[in-house]
């Protein structure tokens, strides 16, 4: 297992497309992305897509200590002392609230493609921030009603306007125009 600083630079002249778990990902066509991106998976979202997967979870823990990953992609968790480490067998590389904003596991991928791996263009897709009915996952009709009170509290009450108060670098675009992150100008990879 190395540490994320290990992997700086790997998108420069790059671009990439970073998967969320909103419902923008319901319909999304997975076959007009251009085979040059990079995808970055959040959690277990669409990882049979993936490059690279970084979660923050301990539930995600338990799920890739059964669940296998390909030779060929990357694992995120974050590790920090003895006292909170998410890390796995599986897992490749490692981050700790040192190297990155505190923050779910999206705004975490959003700071790592753009501050540390340095992808030229980042799209952004179940980046929703939103509920509809009683889910805000796309995969779901209806979130376990404490993850939906977390994720009201969390990453809508106070993960959301970190977006707009971070200085971000390089180009960023989100492919869900309807998304609760407004700062982003609207577009899909090409």
């Amino acid at each position: 297992m190395n540490h994320i600083n290990t992997l700086k630079d790997i998108g420069r002249d790059r671009k990439c497309l970073i998967v969320g778990g909103g419902q923008s990902l319901n319909g999304f066509d997975w076959f007009s992305i251009p085979k040059d991106t990079y995808i970055i998976c959040t959690n277990n979202h669409e990882i049979d897509y993936a490059d690279m997967i970084i979660y923050y979870d301990k539930d995600m823990k338990e799920y890739y200590k059964k669940n296998d990953i390909k030779p060929f992609q990357l694992l995120l968790s974050f590790k920090h002392k003895k006292t909170l480490d998410y890390t796995c067998s599986n897992t490749t590389h490692y981050y700790t609230y040192d190297d990155m904003v505190f923050g779910d596991s999206g705004y975490h991928a959003l700071q790592f493609a753009d501050k540390i791996f340095n992808f030229k263009e980042i799209y952004l897709i179940g980046f929703d921030y939103t509920i509809k009915g009683d889910s805000y996952h796309h995969n779901e009709d209806i979130s376990d009603p404490k993850k939906l009170e977390r994720f009201k509290t969390w990453s809508i009450g106070r993960v959301l306007n970190k977006y707009t108060d971070t200085k971000w670098k390089n180009k960023i675009y989100n492919c869900n125009k309807y998304s609760a992150i407004d700062i982003f100008n609207y577009k899909l990879p090409h």
